[in-house]
């Protein structure tokens, strides 16, 4: 009896076992098959993706925002469509968008999305893919339709289909941020000749330009760099008074890169840049999280 009944406890749990292994199976091979999928579609349009925690990221127009993190606050555009063949948009919060294609607006929130990055309210897709998007960005996520719904037939939207959307990130805040746009204002107002440049960090030559002349992307320059935070404590400096410097070199933040490109040789400049054109949300070295830069730099030629 004993053992009859250790048998049947040990066939009920390798049944429990079988049950589970099936369904991540047939799980991990639906997600094997939508991201074949959906890099077939991407790469037939000659589309530039990224992938991360299982969302693919294409950038349309690049932000200099900040990085979403979990927790923000965050407000978002959308239109969220299928693709491939019979691709149909069946939501958006843009009302041009809606109009165009005749969605019922009296059902639609033609309102920017305001959520927390990571909320529970959105489909697994779009928590995932809004945490690898920039303020201020257009990008599109697409993503298989396991973190989207699944085996559910939503409306118009086919079960087990993948899911792409378009976004807008409008805006992204939490506490640091404030504090650090509060100290970034500080900053210039008191130290006059500041000037915001459309990219949002801020620049102030300190002498003329003789010449049109300024560097690209990719271009080599000779100058010279200070880097320091905005009580004074530098961090980095070029060794050399005419280091040689790569435009768009990973080792130059995107503020320094764009600051060096605003410049003509025999140019001095100091630049406030914040961390999301700095160190981000992460940091580096002795640079804590959204810690703005203040940048001392003098560009002497392009080669």
């Amino acid at each position: 009896m004993k053992i009859s009944m250790i048998s049947r406890i040990i066939y009920l749990t390798l049944l429990v076992i079988f049950s589970l292994s099936c369904t991540k199976s047939i799980e991990d091979e639906r997600l094997e098959k939508d991201n074949a999928t959906i890099e077939k579609y991407l790469n037939s349009r000659n589309l530039k993706f990224t992938k991360q925690n299982g969302v693919y990221h294409v950038i349309r127009n690049k932000g200099y925002g900040y990085r979403v993190a979990q927790g923000d606050s965050i407000s978002f555009w959308y239109v969220g469509y299928t693709f491939g063949t019979g691709g149909l948009v069946f939501d958006t919060n843009i009302l041009e968008v809606a109009l165009e294609i005749s969605l019922d607006t009296s059902v639609l929130s033609l309102l920017p999305v305001v959520t927390v990055a990571g909320d529970n309210e959105l489909i697994e897709g779009l928590r995932r893919g809004l945490l690898i998007c920039r303020e201020k960005e257009i990008a599109t996520l697409l993503f298989s339709s396991i973190y989207g719904f699944g085996n559910q037939k939503v409306g118009p939207i086919p079960s087990w289909s993948p899911l792409a959307y378009d976004i807008l990130l409008i805006s992204v805040n939490n506490c640091q941020i404030r504090v650090e746009q509060e100290n970034i204002s500080t900053f210039v107002s008191q130290n006059e000749g500041f000037v915001q440049d459309t990219l949002g960090f801020w620049i102030k030559f300190l002498n003329e330009s003789y010449t049109d002349l300024k560097p690209s992307i990719g271009d080599t320059i000779y100058g010279w760099y200070r880097a320091s935070v905005l009580n004074g404590d530098v961090f980095a400096e070029t060794p050399e008074v005419g280091q040689q410097i790569i435009i768009g070199d990973d080792e130059l933040t995107e503020g320094l890169t764009f600051g060096f490109m605003l410049m003509s040789p025999n140019q001095n400049a100091e630049l406030v840049v914040p961390s999301s054109m700095g160190y981000g949300v992460n940091g580096y070295g002795a640079v804590a999280p959204y810690t703005p830069i203040f940048y001392e730099i003098r560009l002497d030629s392009i080669k």
